[in-house]
């Protein structure tokens, strides 16, 4: 069971990632408190602003420019995660907590291609569950790449299946999680 598999481990950190300082300190700071007393080390990973000080009182930050205003381009989404990938990877976390929809996206495969174990937590859908067509087509491959590398890990030897829970999904309405079984 994924509970029984994350023990403390002194000096391996929990990290939690967002799309911004803002979302982890109004919404995760009860959960980064908890999570010090059990982890010792937890970081936030998310791009700085005026929340940033706030957030570095009780836990470690590590900017990540997540290029939010230029979406629409592949190439700098691309270094957005190929940043996150390094970080990630540099911090060998015990386990990641990711929240927002691209963040997740991110988390999915970095997780899948490290073996890290991860909680996945949706609370929202956003704006793309009630757009356009192609919106909803954007976020059915989201969504679907989202649970496909959950259920995989890839190493440099081979592609596979992993038998145990490694991912947790956390949905915080039921309507998100309808949609969610709906598109996979």
């Amino acid at each position: 069971m994924f509970k029984d598999v994350i023990l403390p481990i002194k000096n391996v950190p929990v990290i939690i990632l967002a799309n911004s300082s803002w979302y982890i300190f109004h919404y995760r700071s009860f959960l980064i408190k908890k999570l010090k007393k059990k982890y010792s080390k937890v970081i936030a990973i998310c791009p700085r602003d005026a929340y940033s000080p706030k957030l570095e009182k009780f836990c470690h930050l590590i900017k990540w420019t997540n290029q939010r205003e230029n979406k629409n381009n592949i190439f700098l989404t691309f270094l957005s995660f190929l940043k996150l990938f390094l970080i990630i990877q540099k911090n060998k976390p015990l386990l990641i907590h990711s929240h927002t929809l691209k963040i997740n996206l991110f988390a999915s495969l970095i997780s899948s291609i490290l073996n890290i174990p991860c909680i996945i937590s949706f609370a929202g859908m956003g704006r793309l569950s009630n757009g356009t067509r192609k919106s909803y087509f954007l976020l059915k491959i989201i969504i679907y790449l989202i649970n496909f590398f959950s259920l995989f890990n890839f190493s440099m030897k081979k592609f596979h299946h992993h038998k145990d829970k490694r991912v947790i999904f956390i949905f915080q309405n039921e309507k998100d999680k309808e949609l969610y079984e709906r598109l996979i």
